[in-house]
């Protein structure tokens, strides 16, 4: 199991220092790179299921640039909106050797006012926990890869610094024999630059 979240960890850093190495290129002048967010979630709540796994997840996540070239004024329409996501990649490693996901997908930005905003997001994970298990302390999550969603609640405490309530669900949507879903919840810190 150590060697299972150590392997995750490893690729995960890679996969950070490759995008943040790229953070000051530019796509037409403008960094790749919008915002970092890292956090502390609790490990397999009990919403929407049972819970059975420990620990706490560290989690960290890169947002890259919006898609599109839609201005903020333009964005408040849904079809702009919904076509001007920012791309993230981002992971969830468990303290205690249970599972732990590495993930990507697209995050959809709503601002509250001038301190408030929302996010939700939709994509894929991997995961290195159990597909199939007898143990009553392991999720049988299925398949290896998963459908992941996230929904944030957060306040601008400065221009590049952020703080957030945030909650993300894992699960096969069915399409594995066993599909007991994983859902973490916890707060995180963004800077944007």
């Amino acid at each position: 199991m150590i060697y299972r979240v150590s392997g995750l960890a490893e690729v995960t850093a890679a996969f950070f220092a490759v995008f943040l190495s790229f953070s000051a290129t530019a796509w037409a002048g403008k960094p790749l790179i919008s915002e970092v967010r890292v956090g502390v979630l609790n490990h397999d709540v009990g919403i929407f299921g049972s819970s059975k796994e420990n620990g706490v997840d560290i989690n960290a996540e890169i947002l890259f640039r919006r898609l599109g070239n839609k201005s903020a004024a333009e964005r408040k329409k849904f079809i702009p909106w919904f076509l001007s996501p920012r791309p993230h990649l981002g992971t969830s490693v468990n303290s205690q050797g249970d599972t732990s996901i590495f993930y990507a997908g697209l995050t959809w930005d709503v601002d509250l006012g001038q301190k408030f905003f929302f996010n939700t997001s939709f994509g894929g994970a991997v995961h290195d926990g159990e597909k199939t298990s007898l143990r009553p302390d392991k999720k049988e999550l299925g398949c290896r890869v998963l459908f992941r969603g996230s929904a944030s609640l957060g306040y601008n405490l400065t221009r590049h610094v952020n703080i957030s309530a945030m909650f993300e669900h894992a699960s096969n949507a069915g399409l594995c024999n066993n599909n007991e879903g994983l859902n973490n919840a916890g707060v995180r810190l963004g800077y944007r630059f």
